[in-house]
C-alpha cells in the first residue's frame, strides 16, 4: 500500500509526461487496503483522471459513487472524463458531458475527442456551433472530428485534409468561406 501511496505523490514530470498512479499495485491489495485508499481517494477530492483511474481499478462501491458524483462535476472537463471509468453513462449523459465540455476552454480538447465516438445530431449541432467560436487546434480538431463522424476518415486525426482544416485555424473570410462550404458539403445545420 505504501508504494501506492508513494505513486500518488505529483511532482513536475509525472504531471508533464502524463504518469498515472501505479494502478496494477490495487489488484494485490487487501480489502482493508483498498477501503483505505479508497477513503484517502475520496477525502482529498477527484482532481484529474489519475484519481477515477485509481477509483475504477478499486471498484468499490463506494469509488463507483464517486465517479458517479465526478460524472456531474462542474468542472467540466473531468466531467467528460469521467464518462470513460466506473459503469458505462447512458448516450444521454455521455451526450450532456460532451455538449457542456465542448463550451469550455479547460474541457473542450477532451470533449472533441469524446465526440467522435458518439455522432448524434446534437453533438454534431454542438461540434459546429463550437467550431464558429473556435480557433487554433480546437477548430482544426473539430472540423476534422466532423470529416470522420461524416465517414470522410478513418481516423479523427487524419492528415487527408489537412489544407482544408488549416482554413478553421484563424477567424475570417477565409474560415467563412470554409464554414461554408463545410456546412453545403455535409448539410450541417447553420
Amino acid at each position: 500500500m505504501a508504494e501506492f501511496l508513494s505513486s500518488m505523490v505529483m511532482d513536475h514530470e509525472k504531471w508533464h509526461d502524463g504518469i498515472g498512479y501505479d494502478v496494477h499495485l490495487i489488484d494485490a491489495m487487501t480489502d482493508e487496503q483498498k477501503s483505505a485508499i479508497e477513503s484517502k481517494l475520496i477525502a482529498k477530492g477527484v482532481s484529474d483522471w489519475r484519481d477515477l483511474e485509481a477509483l475504477d481499478r478499486l471498484g468499490t462501491p463506494g469509488a463507483t459513487a464517486a465517479i458517479l458524483a465526478t460524472r456531474k462535476s462542474k468542472d467540466r472537463e473531468l466531467r467528460v472524463r469521467a464518462q470513460s471509468y466506473g459503469p458505462p453513462p447512458s448516450d444521454e449523459d455521455r451526450e450532456a458531458a460532451i455538449l457542456a465540455g465542448l463550451q469550455s476552454d479547460a474541457g473542450r480538447s477532451k470533449a472533441i475527442d469524446a465526440a467522435a465516438n458518439c455522432p448524434t445530431p446534437k453533438i454534431i449541432k454542438g461540434l459546429v456551433e463550437c467550431l464558429t467560436k473556435t480557433v487554433g487546434a480546437d477548430a482544426y480538431s473539430v472540423v476534422a472530428t466532423l470529416f470522420f463522424m461524416h465517414g470522410k476518415m478513418d481516423s479523427p486525426h487524419s492528415m487527408a485534409h489537412r489544407q482544408f482544416f488549416l482554413r478553421f485555424v484563424e477567424p475570417g473570410p477565409d474560415k467563412d468561406a470554409a464554414m461554408a462550404e463545410l456546412r453545403q458539403k455535409f448539410k450541417l445545420p447553420s
